[in-house]
């Protein structure tokens, strides 16, 4: 989804997160697209091929403002390029299989540029972390605002989250010489980057056109058990539902390992539980242990704010039809298959009202 609200904590640092004042209501005879990331980008175009205008209203001063002003400097696309890339524009043949921040951005400024998308910018539409966060006498951070561990060298540092940020931004501060800890909030599936010589989300889309969803889920499951070893020992507590299964059911996507796991068996990366209280000197984990910090980063992720608008009573998208809500709203890149398939299946659905009028 392009228009996300980020979780408290994370807004309080972000300048484009302040209220804007509409100073009017306009009638616009096309499809408004909120967001000039990449999956609105992607529908834009599409639609733009179909002959049906469109406007993109971003909140930022950017297009992909998450990827240009809110991630660390060292990511890197986690699929292939080929599962990545804006409908009816490859990527470059000189970029490499896993595309770095700079050149996903500089993909996405073609892409842009070639389809003559303007979004009108500075635009709107009309914490999980424990007690004591106030008190804790170093500094706070989302990962939205970490950047490298290099200001971090020789500190200790408590990354809270396990989720794919987490886990890189824990290996980056090891690789920069500082001292990282994580705090595991809940379950989550740790999967090889790539299995079997192929990237471990290709994988798994080839398996779903001949398998059932579950039986893909066993088999990496199983094959990840063979790789990773059992990562329950670790502290890392898989949920019982399979790692595509709880994608489609409520959007948690799996972690893909790139190296955080053996540093946390070696021991360079302690791993606690959830917090429970946060004081000047001390944090304190539901388990009972201690441990002092120096800082403490945030990698809680974001919290959508459109269920309501495209969600059954579990607030996740209806299936198979997970891209399209009630009265014309539309929800673009939620889907296993990515923001490029559901741009070009909404292009056909509001195709078909456009031709009516």
């Amino acid at each position: 989804m392009e228009y996300n609200k980020e979780v408290e904590g994370k807004r309080v640092h972000d300048p484009f997160n302040k209220s804007m004042t509409v100073s009017k209501c306009i009638w616009v005879p096309y499809p408004v697209i909120i967001g000039a990331g990449p999956s609105g980008l992607a529908t834009a175009a599409c639609l733009k091929r179909g002959g049906i205008p469109s406007l993109i209203l971003e909140r930022a001063n950017c297009i992909a403002s998450l990827w240009q002003l809110k991630t660390y400097d060292l990511l890197r696309l986690h699929l292939p390029k080929q599962f990545c890339e804006q409908p009816y524009m490859p990527f470059p043949d000189s970029f490499p299989t896993y595309p770095t921040k700079k050149q996903f951005m500089a993909y996405l400024e073609s892409y842009k540029d070639h389809f003559g998308l303007e979004p009108v910018f500075n635009k709107t539409s009309p914490s999980g972390a424990g007690d004591g966060m106030d008190d804790f006498g170093g500094p706070i951070l989302h990962s939205s605002s970490y950047k490298s561990g290099r200001l971090f060298r020789g500190k200790d540092v408590l990354v809270v989250g396990c989720g794919n940020s987490g886990m890189e931004v824990s290996l980056d501060l090891f690789n920069c010489e500082a001292r990282p800890s994580l705090a595991v909030r809940g379950l989550v599936h740790v999967l090889p980057h790539e299995m079997l010589g192929t990237s471990t989300f290709g994988l798994s889309v080839w398996l779903l056109k001949w398998f059932p969803m579950r039986l893909v889920d066993r088999f990496l499951l199983f094959v990840c058990h063979f790789m990773l070893g059992d990562t329950e020992k670790l502290g890392l507590h898989r949920p019982k539902v399979g790692p595509l299964e709880l994608k489609s059911r409520s959007g948690k996507t799996p972690v893909l390992d790139v190296g955080t796991l053996a540093r946390i068996r070696s021991g360079n990366i302690k791993v606690y539980p959830r917090i429970k209280r946060i004081t000047y000197h001390a944090t304190e984990f539901v388990d009972g242990t201690k441990g002092n910090f120096d800082a403490i980063i945030l990698a809680t992720g974001y919290k959508s704010n459109d269920q309501d608008l495209f969600s059954e009573k579990d607030g996740m998208p209806r299936e198979p039809y997970g891209w399209k809500g009630e009265c014309r709203l539309y929800a673009v890149g939620r889907g296993l298959l990515g923001a490029s398939f559901d741009a070009k299946r909404i292009t056909q659905d509001i195709a078909l009202l456009w031709k009516a009028y």
